[in-house]
């Protein structure tokens, strides 16, 4: 007699397998630093120990959380624009008209030339104050969402859409019950990638235009060689990041549970 597994063990046996994975990457990750070290005899000053850093990261803590909150903030709220901005001008796009040609151009031209080499001309425009931040991160963030959105508003199947004709479907009960459903998986795998870019953007703009926010800890860092707390940093902007997309992953799961990619 076969033993069925029912559906709500699979996914904790599932959780726990990605979470023991994660671990033994992290451990394995550790393993392969501690020998590089021993192996190559590499100076603390080019590469720390991972207790060293451990260390500093525990004593360093508060003050690392505190210089990381800031750029979390702008992190998140540059993503939340790109967001509420990309997907409706991804609709826009996914519609036939001379609109969707003129911003398929203009789309890919900014695609084409590097966002980040734009960081130190956005200092020279706009200075160093939180706006020209958040507007940094929106920018390398809003390409992403609004592509994806408009590919997935241009996924429905055209019987789907042949239907919502004859049943005289009104545009926002279209869009509502047909369109956006068809679109959400897209539009998540855009929010994701936006979401990846978030915490570079802040730290990139922080690097080149401010005097707050974990990337200018880590320059200072950098600038006193001071290694430790220059790996402390990078492990606290490592965990922001997974937290945030994390997060977009969650909404995601809870969003289109129906989806494939989430059986």
């Amino acid at each position: 007699m076969s033993v069925e597994v029912t559906p709500t063990v699979r996914p904790i046996w599932s959780q726990l397998g990605n979470a023991l994975s994660v671990f033994l990457a992290l451990v394995l990750l550790i393993v392969l630093w501690q020998l590089s070290i021993m192996v190559f005899k590499i100076s603390p000053g080019v590469l720390p120990q991972p207790n060293a850093v451990f260390h500093s990261l525990v004593d360093q803590g508060g003050f690392l959380w505190e210089s990381a909150s800031s750029t979390a903030i702008n992190a998140l709220t540059g993503l939340a624009f790109s967001i509420l901005l990309g997907i409706p001008l991804g609709w826009v796009l996914a519609q036939p008209s001379r609109i969707q040609a003129a911003l398929s151009a203009t789309t890919l031209a900014a695609q084409i030339f590097p966002k980040i080499a734009l960081a130190p001309l956005f200092v020279v425009w706009l200075g160093f104050g939180i706006v020209p931040k958040v507007l940094y991160i929106f920018w390398l963030g809003f390409f992403p969402v609004m592509i994806n959105a408009a590919a997935g508003f241009s996924s429905m199947p055209t019987d789907l859409r042949d239907l919502a004709v004859i049943l005289k479907m009104k545009r926002l009960q279209r869009l509502w019950n047909l369109e956006l459903p068809f679109a959400l998986p897209s539009i998540f795998t855009g929010v994701k990638i936006s979401a990846s870019f978030a915490m570079t953007a802040a730290i990139v703009y922080e690097f080149v235009g401010s005097s707050t926010g974990i990337g200018y800890t880590i320059l200072q860092t950098q600038i006193n060689l001071n290694t430790k707390l220059m790996f402390a940093g990078f492990i606290v902007v490592a965990l922001i990041g997974f937290a945030i997309y994390g997060v977009v992953a969650g909404v995601e799961r809870f969003a289109i549970p129906w989806h494939v990619s989430r059986r």
